[in-house]
């Protein structure tokens, strides 16, 4: 019985990801983050941080779709794209508070790091509920 569910679960995942590059926006969308992931994780500026937030913005997003299943809720495309569109905006907050933080003279006010732990603490509470949501 343990083996179906867990074989039912990882084929509702891939069907999941199958459909989310299905179409060239979506894979477009995909490369993107992946590539801005890995810039940000390898690059010479990388920041510990905003490594922590996308970890979080991950264990919401795999907490969540666990979360579905387990409820036996259907996972919809709408909240998938919820949650892209959350990532989108998550990173424009991110790049405004780096720019003020740029623009503003004089000694560095740890802008951006206060917005990302903000959002983190976000994340970190979505996580908690998607946990208690599994039982």
């Amino acid at each position: 019985m343990k083996g179906s569910i867990f074989s039912d679960y990882i084929e509702s995942v891939s069907l999941l990801i199958g459909s989310l590059v299905s179409s060239m926006f979506s894979k477009l969308f995909c490369s993107g983050c992946i590539s801005a992931l890995l810039y940000f994780v390898y690059g010479e500026n990388s920041n510990p941080i905003l490594m922590s937030m996308f970890i979080l913005i991950l264990s919401d997003f795999i907490t969540g779709v666990t979360a579905s299943y387990l409820s036996e809720e259907p996972i919809e495309s709408r909240k998938v794209f919820r949650t892209a569109l959350k990532i989108v905006l998550y990173m424009v907050l991110v790049a405004s508070s780096h720019a003020v933080e740029t623009i503003v003279p004089g000694e560095p006010f740890f802008i951006d790091n206060t917005v990302i732990s903000f959002l983190a603490c976000t994340e970190l509470i979505s996580i908690i509920e998607n946990i208690g949501k599994m039982g």
